[in-house]
């Protein structure tokens, strides 16, 4: 998102109905990112991190903010919940 790859974020975002704007006037922008404590299996992964953020539509608060990663029948992994822990 800080570089504005929306190709790749909409990729990698597996949420349904999730879309980011390509020409969001906000982007949400992180900064100071610190990768937390990682769980899961070979299929699906809980990533914890903190992060200072900016920008965005306000939804989103400095600290502590997780991911919930599931691998795809492509063998990638992708975003399929989010949020604060």
């Amino acid at each position: 998102m800080n570089a504005r790859d929306f190709d790749t974020s909409n990729a990698i975002d597996a949420r349904p109905g999730s879309k980011l704007r390509r020409f969001s006037l906000r982007p949400l922008q992180a900064h100071d990112v610190e990768m937390g404590e990682t769980s899961g299996d070979d299929n699906h992964a809980h990533v914890l991190l903190t992060a200072d953020v900016a920008s965005g539509d306000g939804t989103v608060d400095d600290g502590l903010w997780g991911y919930v990663l599931k691998r795809g029948d492509d063998g990638l992994w992708h975003i399929v919940d989010a949020g604060v822990v």
